[in-house]
């Protein structure tokens, strides 16, 4: 099964009290389908007009199968959106054979671009096939800014 958002517009001129009026037929459907396993999560932006419905279905048609067994239905147009590849067509994407992520040196651990600095300012570094060590105070600032560093003695303000 895969996954679909359905964006369920209300028509121009729809007689809300009409909708509102099959509010709890709509509620009980929505349970009946999500028990079943048809039906996530919903999202209403009433002011915008529009519904946004998680389905469980194994392709268009059947998600819009199951949108239009709810009462309200008749006074929307949907749009249908698939949000996951469907397992039959995610089995037949292999990569080529040799594939190689990106950001993996050859035999080496992922690159790391982002680290938390450890204590004293120091800052980790992937350079070729090591580790480099690079204080904050004097690497360069990727952008080319200059490196704002607080005068010695700085201790920060904690809130109380």
């Amino acid at each position: 099964m895969a996954v679909y958002m359905v964006v369920a517009t209300f028509r121009q001129g729809t007689d809300m009290d009409e909708v509102f009026a099959v509010a709890d037929a709509e509620r009980a459907q929505v349970k009946v389908l999500t028990a079943e396993g048809r039906m996530g999560q919903i999202h209403l932006a009433i002011p915008q007009g529009k519904v946004f419905i998680e389905v469980f279905a194994d392709d268009d048609a059947a998600a819009e199968a199951t949108i239009m067994t709810l009462p309200i239905s008749k006074w929307w147009d949907l749009e249908i959106y698939p949000t996951m590849v469907p397992p039959r067509v995610a089995a037949t994407k292999v990569p080529p054979a040799g594939f190689e992520p990106a950001g993996r040196p050859e035999g080496g651990e992922p690159e790391r671009r982002f680290t938390l600095p450890p204590p004293g300012g120091m800052c980790l570094r992937w350079e070729g096939a090591n580790w480099a060590t690079v204080s904050r105070a004097t690497a360069p600032h990727p952008t080319g800014r200059a490196n704002k560093v607080p005068p010695a003695g700085f201790e920060p303000a904690l809130p109380p």
